[in-house]
Parts: C-alpha cells; structure tokens; sequence
C-alpha cells in the first residue's frame, strides 16, 4: 500500500511540475510578446482600405481561402442542426465575396496578374486558340477539370469559371 501511495505522490508531484512549467512558458512568452521580440501569429486580416501594394493583398488571400475551406468542412458535417450549417453557409458567401474584392483589389494594384494568385494553375500556350467560329477561347482551367481539387478549388472555380 505504500508502494502504491508513492507512485500517487510522484504522479501528482509531476503533474504540478507540468502545470507550473506550463505557466512559467506562458509568462515568458507574454514578457516576449510584450517587448516586440515575437509576433502574434493569429493576427486579424486588415480591412482592404488599408492595403495599398499588390504584395500586401495577395498575403492575405490564403487565408481567405482557408477560411471558407474550413467553413465549407464545418457545413458538410451532419451532426450540426439546420441554424448552424446556414451560418456556416452565410459565411463561405460573405468570404466568397471579400475574396472577390481582394482579387478586384490585387488587379488594380497590379493589371499583369491576370491569373488568380494561389490556385492551380493548368498549362496554356502562349498565343491563344481560335475555335471554329473564330472567336477565342480562354486556356487554363474550367469548372470540368476540377474534379480532384479540394472544395474550396471547386467553390472558386464555379464563381469564376
């Protein structure tokens, strides 16, 4: 028996270690935090106003499309009643839409970005094709070969495509 209340005292004794390390970590990260030396990594995006550079913009549309691919996953799972999957839902098309402002934005900013910045890209010829009645056609990727893309591709290539 007091074999067994040693082990009991050493594994609480451990865990108050854990506890007390963990809380001396947070301090010394607040200490960094507060003196500038580390960066808070969940920053919020900035409003689009704010950003004047084509650089500055297309930092931000990764986490854009992060955003919705997570609130396209969130919806999709069924144990969520009808009221949230709707926010989710409302979400992904208010995120649709500032990331449609973003590359309106990233255009502006920088008319030879013609593509949309952190998608896949397919292979085109430079000089582009004619088809039978004489009208051009656009190369790169439709809505057809977007099969094997996460949703969020999908999402995106059936706004713009």
């Amino acid at each position: 028996a007091a074999d067994v209340r040693r082990r009991g005292r050493a594994a609480d004794m451990a865990r108050n270690e854990e506890k007390q390390l963990g809380k001396l970590n947070r301090l010394w990260l607040q200490r960094e935090r507060d003196e500038g030396r580390i960066k808070n990594i969940h920053e919020g995006r900035p409003r689009l106003s704010c950003l004047n550079s084509a650089p500055a913009v297309k930092k931000w549309i990764p986490s854009i499309k992060n955003e919705i691919e997570y609130y396209l996953q969130q919806s999709q799972l069924s144990h969520y009643p009808e009221r949230k999957i709707a926010e989710f839902q409302r979400h992904v098309e208010d995120l649709g839409q500032e990331y449609k402002r973003f590359l309106r934005k990233l255009r502006a900013l920088d008319p030879s970005c013609r593509h949309q910045p952190w998608t896949l890209r397919g292979y085109s010829k430079r000089r582009r094709l004619t088809d039978g009645s004489g009208c051009r056609s656009q190369t790169g990727i439709g809505v057809g070969s977007c099969s094997g893309l996460p949703l969020v591709f999908l999402m995106l290539c059936s706004m713009f495509c």
